[in-house]
């Protein structure tokens, strides 16, 4: 009878001896008989299926709980993650521009520092120019001095020599006139 619409309302058969075996048989097999009789045999097993099936999503609704868990502590790890990217990339770029800003400072101190030893340069080799003509001029000076040193060695050793002789006389004449 079960899932046979059968029940109060709908016409059922009997067979021979069908009566006589449901008063005769024992309580269990009698309900059962009665049940399907009814049309509610269906019923218990569709209940069955149905709390079966309310279980099956009250456990996936219990694993439904422990995953959102899982995911609200993955979702925290990756919120502070992601503020510690935006950190780390708001820190590298000021680095970035810090360390761009010193690059600068040094190429402008070295620029200037570059400018103040060109200049530096400059004079330096315009005092060595100087000197070199000063230097050439003293070479020039010395060597028309030198030719003209045994000349002057040569009188030098006369005027010496005639002093010499003046000398000489003069103690002659000295040592007459105290005679």
């Amino acid at each position: 009878f079960a899932d046979a619409s059968t029940g109060s309302h709908s016409p059922a058969l009997v067979r021979q001896g069908q009566i006589g075996q449901l008063i005769a048989s024992k309580p269990v097999n009698r309900r059962r008989i009665l049940e399907e009789a009814a049309g509610i045999t269906g019923l218990h097993t569709r209940r069955h299926e149905a709390e079966l099936r309310l279980k099956a999503a009250e456990t996936n609704l219990t694993r439904l709980d422990d995953v959102v868990v899982q995911i609200e502590t993955q979702l925290a790890g990756l919120k502070r993650q992601a503020r510690q990217a935006t950190r780390y990339r708001n820190l590298s770029g000021h680095i970035r521009r810090a360390e761009a800003t010193v690059l600068h400072m040094k190429w402008a101190n070295a620029t200037e520092t570059l400018g103040e030893e060109e200049k530096r340069l400059t004079e330096t080799d315009a005092r060595v120019a100087e000197l070199t003509q000063l230097a050439a001029a003293a070479s020039t000076a010395q060597a028309q001095a030198s030719e003209k040193l045994p000349e002057l060695r040569d009188a030098e050793a006369h005027a010496a020599a005639g002093l010499h002789r003046l000398t000489v006389a003069r103690e002659n004449l000295d040592a007459e006139e105290a005679r």
